[in-house]
């Protein structure tokens, strides 16, 4: 967690702005590197709480704003 937190402040002090400012709950995402399709469930300044699921198991997760892309939901 401790490495989160620092590239939290490391994001906060370079100013960088973030292109997904539409982000609320309720939106579908996916991380730029790839993976599955999350849903946004809390957004707040610098990050994006997201839930998906494996097959039947739940995951929960925090990420950057800055590490996520909206996917169209049709």
């Amino acid at each position: 967690m401790g490495l989160f937190l620092c590239l939290q402040k490391t994001i906060s002090l370079l100013n960088i702005t973030m292109d997904n400012t539409n982000l609320y709950t309720g939106s579908l995402v996916r991380l730029k590197s790839g993976g599955p399709v999350m849903t946004v469930i809390n957004v707040n300044a610098l990050t994006v709480e997201c839930r998906w699921f494996d097959g039947a198991t739940p995951h929960k997760a925090v990420f950057p704003k800055s590490a996520l892309e909206q996917v169209n939901s049709f």
